[in-house]
């Protein structure tokens, strides 16, 4: 029984041969033949574009074409069908035609009719397979160029083939990277990521090594420029037994894609693993088939559990503002058929009764009849995004109480450099021993106090850099302790050595420090009877001890602060000093965190010790001054004074006023300006007459005019040995603590006493002289 068909183009000058084949192929008994016999080759392209056919039996010596440029011309015009050559005498040149592209050659005189068929037969199942094989590459390309991920195949270390993303990605043509030596890509991986490839490459050689990767490295382009790529590998065996596929995709941003492999799973997988949102996908019916990482960390369903379980099992929520108000993704999605997005916050009640807010979408999954087959739902914990918002908002606020705290503090500094100026000049007319002068005195050492309130309220306002001098901490200690605790049940205990050595500081801050602590300790003791807090103050020397924090190196002021409270877990202990962390209801969790950068920013540090239920002790540890004396006593003043005039320059007419009194009776002449460019002019105008001011006081901050950092450029242009002193209310602003990198040879926080402008000029001067 014959059950086969094959229609067959004959082309042949020679009858004989022709019917020498034809009946050839009437012989076989599995197919049935359908010949077509044509003479000449025109005739047998044109039957070609009339009729279908299977084979072509090409003879190469024909009317009107001979030898290979027979083949050639139908080559040409019936290359989509098998051609098998009829060689007569010239046999090469039938050999030559298969080389170039024939299916078979049959010699004439010399085959028969099982020879015929099993040519024609080889010849339509290869020229198939072949056809299958172009048709495949083809498709391969048209997926590989409109590729969004980078591909590139490699055989034995060689660039065998790389899509057009890839040449974007790379930098470089498909022709230049044909040209590098085997493994030569590795060059143009960054230094410290090769090592990752050479592992792969040592992998790829373990015959017992799966070899399926995926990695981000840094990649060099050809302009030098670094991009970061996440790469996929796997062996590609179908391709060559040497063979690995890399696709790519460019990550510098942080964005990963999602590439349109759904139906490799496990793909698929690795990219789900690879993203930081949580991804579940599920079928039709709400039975979920996968569950990345990040789903099951924030579910609390393990992998293994949740596949195949119902949606609504797994993934329970409601609206954050509403817990009886559930939402429905599967059901949304499927009956709109379209992306559903909820905008307002989510609770996601886990396995492990733990909740999590979490912002979520779903997307409708498709086949190509646009029929929905599933769901894809993607969702992202927005708990730590809430409490950085939350934080971000305490910060703002507090931000904007600083600004109103520096603001007040500047005020009142500037209304107590009235007082504090007038009481030291009221002094200098009475006699030290004298009732008044007493009064006055006591005065001046509340207006000092009450400096030191200021220094706080500054402190708070911007943390501040430290506007160090010699200074003993002995008072300060003794005075902010006492302060801190008028009215509370809880007592001090001082024990503090007589010759304790002076520090170089901020008075203010270090007494916003102690203020800190101690008010911790007297919170922290909470009890029916009074409770003590005990302050040691003592000299502390790193080279005399054995024992000493590797913080530390030189002499110190060492103070202890230690309590009778209930002490400080160990598990929360590392995290007292951090911004914001509070175990207090009304705490806002800035006073340690003020007092440890205070300390810092005075070269030293705080060590804490606690110890449950028996209480806590901090050592704060304060860079001993090179200075030994330390004096607060009133002027006296020396007939001999250096004699100059001295600008002044301050917006407020009662600072002026006093100051100019005070400088006065210093025995300096004075003349004054309300902002910086009265100032420049009247200095200018005096520098000209080959005069000059021996020195000029400047306030820092003048509301909507010229300040004291603004004049000061301009000031060292006129005159590069200008002798300028800054002085403000706000003692904590940078200038203050580093005012010789801003021109300044001295600088003055109001409020201050005649003493110390007294002090200042003599210092300042002397210094440029």
């Amino acid at each position: 029984m014959r059950d086969e068909k094959i229609k067959v183009l004959l082309i042949e000058d020679n009858p004989g041969d022709a019917f020498l084949i034809q009946e050839y192929l009437e012989e076989i008994q599995n197919a049935t033949f359908m010949v077509t016999f044509v003479d000449s080759l025109a005739k047998g392209i044109a039957e070609y574009q009339m009729k279908e056919f299977d084979v072509v039996l090409l003879d190469l010596t024909l009317p009107d074409s001979t030898g290979f440029d027979t083949f050639r011309e139908a080559f040409v015009h019936l290359h989509d069908i098998p051609i098998i050559i009829l060689s007569g005498l010239i046999e090469e040149l039938a050999i030559h035609a298969v080389q170039e592209g024939a299916q078979d050659y049959i010699p004439k005189g010399n085959f028969d009719a099982h020879t015929l068929y099993r040519s024609i037969k080889y010849a339509i199942e290869r020229n198939n397979l072949q056809r299958k094989l172009r048709d495949s590459e083809q498709q391969f390309r048209v997926i590989a160029e409109n590729s969004l991920m980078g591909i590139l195949l490699m055989e034995s270390g060689e660039i065998k083939y790389m899509n057009n993303k890839m040449e974007d990605i790379t930098g470089f043509t498909f022709e230049e990277a044909q040209l590098w030596e085997r493994y030569h890509f590795a060059k143009h991986i960054y230094p410290d990521d090769r090592h990752l490839i050479e592992e792969l490459r040592e992998d790829f050689y373990n015959p017992k090594s799966e070899f399926k990767r995926n990695l981000i490295i840094r990649w060099m382009k050809k302009d030098s420029e670094i991009i970061y790529c996440e790469i996929f590998m796997g062996r590609a065996p179908h391709l060559g037994e040497k063979s690995v596929l890399i696709s790519a995709i460019e990550v510098t941003d942080r964005i990963l894609t999602e590439q349109a492999l759904a139906s490799e799973t496990e793909r698929l997988s690795v990219t789900l693993d690879s993203i930081g949102d949580a991804v579940i996908a599920t079928d039709i019916y709400g039975i979920i088939n996968i569950i990345n990482p990040t789903a099951e960390y924030l579910t609390g369903w393990p992998q293994d559990t949740a596949i195949g379980m119902p949606l609504q099992n797994i993934f329970q929520v409601t609206l954050e503002k509403n817990e009886n108000q559930t939402i429905e993704f599967m059901d949304t999605v499927i009956k709109t058929q379209d992306v559903y997005e909820v905008t307002e916050p989510l609770l996601l009640k886990a396995k492990s009764k733990e909740n999590h807010i979490i912002q979520a979408s779903a997307s409708p999954i498709k086949d190509k009849d646009d029929n929905i087959i599933g769901m894809i739902l993607v969702f992202r914990d927005i708990t730590e995004q809430r409490k950085y918002n939350m934080n971000l908002m305490k910060v703002q606020k507090l931000e904007a109480l600083g600004i109103l705290a520096g603001g007040i503090a500047h005020d009142f500094n500037n209304i107590l450099q009235a007082i504090l100026g007038s009481i030291s000049l009221a002094r200098l007319e009475l006699p030290a021993e004298s009732d008044a002068s007493k009064i006055l005195f006591s005065a001046e050492k509340a207006s000092v106090r009450a400096k030191a309130l200021t220094n706080q309220l500054l402190a708070f306002a911007k943390g501040g850099v430290p506007v160090k001098k010699p200074l003993s901490l002995d008072v300060i200690i003794k005075e902010t302790a006492s302060f801190c605790l008028m009215g509370s049940k809880n007592r001090c205990v001082f024990d503090i050595d007589q010759d304790l050595w002076l520090v170089e500081g901020d008075g203010g801050m270090l007494s916003q420090m102690i203020n800190n602590i101690v008010i911790n300790a007297d919170q922290a003791m909470v009890m029916p009877n009074r409770g003590t807090i005990r302050i040691n103050a003592m000299n502390f020397d790193t080279g005399l001890q054995s024992d000493v924090n590797p913080q530390l190196n030189g002499k110190y002021v060492k103070i202890e602060i230690q309590d009778q409270g209930g002490g400080i877990p160990n598990s929360i202990i590392h995290s007292i000093f951090d911004p914001y962390f509070t175990t207090k209801p009304d705490g806002n969790g800035l006073g340690l965190t003020m007092s440890f950068t205070i300390a810092k920013n005075h070269g030293g540090t705080i060590d804490v010790d606690s110890k449950v239920g028996k209480g806590t002790k901090f050592t704060i540890y304060i860079p001993a001054s090179s200075e030994t004396k330390f004096t607060e006593e009133l002027v006296v003043l020396d007939p001999e004074l250096q004699k100059g005039k001295i600008l002044i320059m301050d917006d407020e007419e009662p600072i002026r006023k006093i100051l100019g009194g005070m400088l006065k009776k210093l025995g300096y002449e004075v003349e004054f300006a309300e902002n910086g460019e009265e100032a420049i002019t009247k200095y200018t105008a005096v520098y000209k007459s080959s005069k000059s001011f021996l020195a000029v006081i400047m306030d820092l901050t003048i509301p909507g005019s010229m300040g004291g950092k603004e004049a000061i450029r301009k000031l060292l242009k006129i005159d590069p040995n200008v002798k300028a002193i800054v002085s403000s209310g706000y003692s904590s602003d940078p200038i203050m603590a580093e005012f010789s990198k801003f021109g300044f040879i001295g600088v003055l926080s109001k409020p201050y006493t005649i003493v110390e402008l007294q002090k200042t000029l003599s210092r300042s001067l002397n210094h440029i002289s």
